[in-house]
């Protein structure tokens, strides 16, 4: 064991003296995580919203009101105060706003007559993942403005409502488990397998095996050291890769919560 020990010390000090041998085992899966988990699915979040309000009456902040309610909750965007539609356009065609809303004169009136009232929206739909997202969720909006505040007593349609067991999980946190994985592999592929053959090319192993160490032991000890830079690969990806990620303590909880939920079965509270 002593000799096998030994065979371990020395393979994991000549790791650990070749930086750039660390450095390449841990970039490659970390540059996977980042750039895969940000080019497939994911939300939106914190997009500038220019709001151009011409009416100003009481539905008018009712719409204000709920923007304010997505910026605090979801965030999948903030509102920006704009004064002028023809300024809103011109931000938008430039990039400093992802959209603007227009909110035109008489809205309020046209909602309490039920005259057909409307909202503009102004996308750039050069960027679709980001112009798409914000009109599915101005349209969630809309359809809640479309609600009535008071609910009639008989149910005049069926509704079904979807309980979700899982919460939604991000592209970048479904990647992580396999970066992790892929962490662990090129660490031992590099620092093990390059390592074994560079010993194999100096003629070091031929000198092991004139000292008592057996073959077995010598093995067995390359084995350990390269098990042992994969736990350490491992550990440091997923401490990194959480933070990426944004893992924090409301994952779990939110997936506890729809869990209650399915067992009480009350799925007008979920």
């Amino acid at each position: 064991m002593t000799r096998m020990m030994a065979i371990v010390e020395r393979d994991l000090r000549k790791f650990f003296r070749s930086p750039t041998l660390m450095l390449v085992s841990m970039v490659m899966p970390l540059v996977q995580l980042v750039i895969l988990g940000n080019a497939f699915g994911g939300k939106i979040h914190n997009a500038r919203v220019g709001v151009v309000d011409y009416d100003h009456g009481e539905q008018a902040v009712r719409v204000r009101e709920m923007f304010d309610s997505v910026a605090a909750n979801i965030k999948t965007f903030t509102a920006v105060n704009c004064n002028d539609e023809r300024q809103a356009r011109e931000d938008v065609r430039t990039g400093k706003l992802d959209a603007a809303l227009i909110i035109p004169a008489q809205y309020s009136r046209r909602v309490l007559a039920g005259d057909s009232p409307k909202l503009g929206l102004v996308v750039d739909n050069s960027d679709q993942f980001m112009s798409s997202s914000l009109e599915a969720e101005m349209q969630s909006l809309a359809d809640a403005l479309n609600t009535p505040t008071v609910q009639p007593k008989v149910v005049q349609q069926i509704v079904l409502e979807i309980v979700e067991l899982y919460p939604y999980v991000e592209y970048m946190k479904y990647l992580l488990a396999g970066s992790i994985a892929l962490a662990m592999y090129v660490s031992v592929m590099i620092g093990g397998g390059m390592l074994y053959i560079d010993d194999k090319a100096r003629g070091v192993h031929e000198g092991f095996l004139v000292t008592p160490i057996t073959r077995l032991e010598l093995v067995m000890g390359l084995n350990l050291a390269g098990a042992i830079k994969a736990v350490l690969s491992g550990v440091s990806l997923t401490v990194i890769g959480s933070l990426l990620a944004g893992l924090g303590g409301d994952f779990s909880s939110r997936a506890g919560a729809a869990a209650s939920a399915v067992d009480c079965g009350r799925f007008d509270c979920v």
